[in-house]
């Protein structure tokens, strides 16, 4: 008899799901996709050990171990300002599990969320990881002032650079287990600007003037979008020569005796057919925005995470924490999107330590036909 396959989530908010409820979550629906029916239709509940979700919502990549780095007094980027307004703030502990990853913590790190998995790794079928989103920090993409130039060098940096080590990270942790990277959405573009000042928010926030600041702003998120999915899909490519390269006498061994470390097995998985109009407040959006009529979030935890600022009793930006992010279509699109990415690489793969995930995978697409 086949075991049930095991799926484990790394990473900040996008994979978190900030303002969706647990059905609603694209790694929820990949693993109801993936999981074997029960019979009578309704999806089936994971046990603890076969869906383990441990991104949250500010997540920061965190510093690479990089000895040598730390040998020459290398430093990260400061976080200025947004670390003052986005910076670590200690979850409550009377938050439940499942709503603690709403509220914004840049800790713990992917790296240490990786670090802190108690289960058996090598049992693991499936890893979606994301990450680099709050690196590059909401206030460089968001900042009408910030320079072009520097915005895709710190993406690079973040997207690319970091990532493709933290994917060799997660290749060695999880020997046998596909490793699927999804990309982000755009945020804010002209559609978002158009829909607000449709209901008069814009007119009276900003007026004419506020306009040319509003199209720089919605150039760099559309240079966000792009440029966080080239430098990841340069990170998934860079990766896995790196695993390619790794020599052939251990590559030989390994396949022989079914390890899977060397094999191909990160893939990027974008969203296709994203466009303006999918953004917040746009006429089809699949990103959160915000309700104009009320001035509120549009997502249904945003009372929420209200009531634990007020409760704490302090101003804070996790109220508005779900614009942006992906609502419960761009769930679904994320979520198809990494399905149709894993029946693509199926075709390329046959190591049987993949097993449990090929046959999932092949299950999952005779449903959807």
């Amino acid at each position: 008899m086949t075991r049930a396959m095991r799926m484990v989530c790394f990473g900040d908010s996008l994979m978190w799901g900030q303002g969706l409820l647990p059905a609603e979550k694209f790694a929820q629906q990949v693993w109801d996709a993936l999981a074997p029916a029960p019979g009578d239709g309704r999806p089936r509940t994971p046990r603890a050990e076969e869906f383990i979700l441990r991104a949250h919502a500010g997540a920061q990549i965190g510093a690479v171990p990089r000895p040598a780095a730390a040998r020459t007094g290398a430093a990260r980027p400061s976080p200025g300002v947004a670390g003052l307004v986005f910076g670590l703030r200690p979850v409550p502990p009377w938050i439940t599990r499942e709503l603690a990853g709403e509220i914004g913590n840049p800790a713990p790190t992917v790296y240490q969320q990786i670090a802190a998995f108690d289960g058996d790794t090598r049992s693991v079928d499936l890893v979606l990881v994301n990450g680099g989103g709050n690196d590059v920090g909401v206030f460089w993409y968001m900042n009408p002032a910030t320079p072009i130039a520097a915005l895709k060098r710190r993406i690079e940096q973040y997207c690319y650079h970091d990532m493709a080590e933290l994917l060799l990270k997660v290749a060695d942790a999880f020997p046998h287990a596909c490793i699927v990277v999804p990309g982000y959405m755009q945020s804010l573009s002209p559609a978002t600007g158009r829909g607000l000042a449709a209901g008069g928010v814009l007119v009276r926030v900003l007026g004419r003037l506020g306009q040319v600041l509003l199209d720089r702003v919605f150039e760099r998120n559309r240079i966000f979008r792009e440029e966080t999915a080239r430098q990841l899909r340069r990170a998934v490519e860079s990766a896995s020569a790196v695993l390619d390269k790794r020599p052939q006498s251990g590559r030989e061994a390994a396949v022989q005796s079914g390890d899977a470390t060397f094999r191909r097995r990160i893939v990027f998985a974008d969203v296709a057919g994203f466009g303006d109009e999918n953004t917040a407040n746009g006429s089809d959006p699949w990103v959160w925005g915000v309700d104009a009529a009320a001035g509120a979030p549009q997502d249904g935890l945003c009372e929420f995470r209200r009531g634990v600022c007020t409760r704490l009793g302090h101003w804070s930006p996790w109220y508005w924490a779900s614009v942006g992010h992906p609502n419960a279509r761009g769930a679904r699109e994320i979520a198809d999107g990494i399905l149709q990415s894993l029946q693509e690489w199926c075709r390329h793969n046959t190591e049987s330590a993949f097993e449990p995930l090929r046959t999932a995978v092949l299950r999952a697409r005779r449903g959807q036909q």
